[in-house]
C-alpha cells in the first residue's frame, strides 16, 4: 500500500462512501493526515487504524457521539462492548436459523400442493423483516439506494433467476466437495468464477458494496448457512476456492 490513500480509494477499500468520510471529517472524528477544507484529502496508516476502530465501535451499536467519547477516553474498556456485540450476533444467528426453518416449512407445503397457514406466512414475514435489519446494518443508506436501483435495472425476472443460479451453484460446490475435488482445481475454480460473476452482477462492480457484502457474510457465516442451506464445511471449501482464484489475479470482466 502507498504511504497515503486518497479519500475515494479509502472509501472503496473500507466499504463506505466518500460522503461518510467527509462527515467524519466535519465532526472531527477522523481528520485526514493531509488536506481538507477544499484540498485533496489524504489518509495515512494512523488514520486508517482510527477508521477501523470507528467502524468496529459502530458495529457494536454505538452512535458517532459515543464512538468519539470512547476513542478520546484513555480509560475506555472494550470488553463490555464486545460482550454486547457477541450477544447481538447470537440473536442474529438465531433469527437466520428460524427464518430458514419457516421458509422451508412453507416450501414443503407448496411441494405437497397444500397452502401454508396464515400463521406460517406471518412468522416468515416477521423473520424476513428481522433479516432486513441485518442487511441494513452492513450497507450504508447510499449503498441500499444503489442496490435498489440495481435491482430495478436488472428486473424482477433476472433477480428471481439469480436466486436459482445461486442455489445451483451451491449444489455444484457441494457435489464437488463430496467428490473430494481439490478446491484449487480448475473445475472448482470455474465455480468460483461463476460466484464472482453473480456477485459482480448483484453489486454492479461497486467495490464498496462488494466489501459490505463480504463483511456481512464473514461476520455472519451462520446466516448464509441458514438462508442457503450450506454448512461451515462447505463455506470453508468455497472460501478456499475464492482465495485461490484471487491469488491467480482473476477479475470479473
Amino acid at each position: 500500500m502507498d504511504d497515503y490513500l486518497k479519500v475515494g480509494e479509502l472509501a472503496g477499500r473500507a466499504g463506505i462512501s466518500v460522503r461518510t468520510l467527509h462527515h467524519y471529517d466535519e465532526l472531527g472524528l477522523l481528520k485526514p493526515a493531509v488536506g481538507g477544507a477544499g484540498q485533496a484529502r489524504l489518509y495515512g496508516r494512523a488514520e486508517i487504524a482510527r477508521l477501523q476502530r470507528i467502524r468496529s465501535l459502530q458495529a457494536l451499536g454505538l452512535s458517532l457521539e459515543e464512538v468519539a467519547r470512547c476513542l478520546d477516553d484513555p480509560e475506555f474498556a472494550p470488553l463490555p462492548l464486545i460482550e454486547k456485540h457477541l450477544s447481538r450476533l447470537d440473536q442474529e444467528v438465531e433469527i437466520a436459523r428460524r427464518l430458514r426453518a419457516r421458509l422451508e416449512a412453507i416450501a414443503q407445503s407448496l411441494r405437497e400442493a397444500t397452502e401454508p397457514s396464515a400463521d406460517e406466512l406471518l412468522q416468515a414475514l416477521e423473520l424476513m423483516s428481522q433479516m432486513e435489519e441485518l442487511f441494513d446494518k452492513y450497507y450504508s443508506p447510499e449503498q441500499r439506494q444503489y442496490l435498489a436501483e440495481r435491482a430495478e435495472a436488472v428486473g424482477p425476472e433476472r433477480m428471481a433467476q439469480a436466486q436459482q443460479d445461486w442455489k445451483e451453484l451451491f449444489d455444484d460446490y457441494r457435489a464437488a466437495m463430496e467428490r473430494g475435488d481439490d478446491p484449487e482445481s480448475e473445475a472448482v475454480l470455474a465455480l468460483a468464477r461463476r460466484s464472482q460473476a453473480l456477485v459482480a452482477e448483484f453489486t454492479g462492480g461497486d467495490p464498496g458494496v462488494h466489501a459490505s457484502l463480504s463483511k456481512m457474510y464473514a461476520d455472519n457465516p451462520e446466516a448464509r448457512s441458514s438462508l442457503w442451506g450450506t454448512n461451515p464445511e462447505l463455506n470453508d471449501y468455497m472460501g478456499r476456492a475464492a482465495r485461490a482464484l484471487g491469488e491467480r489475479g482473476y477479475e470479473v470482466e
